[in-house]
């Protein structure tokens, strides 16, 4: 996995930023002690199982204790998830587009650094087979048009900064659906 810093015209250059740290004051780079596992490579449904609602399992893996991370949410999606780095997934590909985010008029972000503590953190994505990416707060479900048999594109991706350094990480995996 290779994950590249996000970058603007307010961002300093990677060298003038210093890297994050460990507990152990170490320099290290976030993406190395930062990743996203999936149960599996692959992921297959048939229409039937996927229209009555299917969970996509898979783990943020912190392998060392890292300080001073701000996670970034995207939109209203609130729920940080129990390593509270604030995971986005979306199943996409074919003209097809799930996405698990919010939007409306929001609180400001939480940018105050924490600890994010080395483990193995279960998160999930449920998803009932039909394509959204609007307000969760008008997310009904059943009017929305079901996706197609194919393969798609599951992602997971997370942001934010540590150590006033940007980051981004990103993996995802393929769904198949089938007749």
């Amino acid at each position: 996995m290779t994950a590249e810093p996000v970058e603007s015209a307010s961002t300093p250059a990677p060298e003038d930023i210093a890297p994050p740290l460990t507990t152990d004051s170490s320099p290290i780079k976030f993406e190395d002690y930062i990743s996203i596992d999936f149960d599996q490579d692959e992921y297959t449904f048939t229409l039937e199982e996927v229209s009555q609602g299917v969970r996509l399992n898979y783990y943020i893996v912190v392998s060392e204790d890292v300080l001073e991370v701000v996670p970034l949410h995207s939109g209203c999606y609130r729920w940080g998830g129990p390593s509270g780095l604030f995971p986005i997934g979306q199943i996409v590909g074919q003209g097809q587009s799930y996405r698990n985010t919010g939007s409306g008029l929001c609180p400001p972000a939480d940018r105050t650094p924490r600890v994010i503590a080395q483990s193995d953190y279960p998160h999930f994505f449920d998803w009932n087979g039909r394509n959204w990416d609007g307000p969760t707060d008008y997310y009904t479900g059943a009017i929305w048009p079901l996706f197609p048999p194919g393969t798609y594109d599951f992602q997971i991706k997370f942001r934010g900064m540590c150590n006033q350094r940007p980051y981004e990480i990103e993996k995802t995996a393929k769904v198949t659906l089938t007749p």
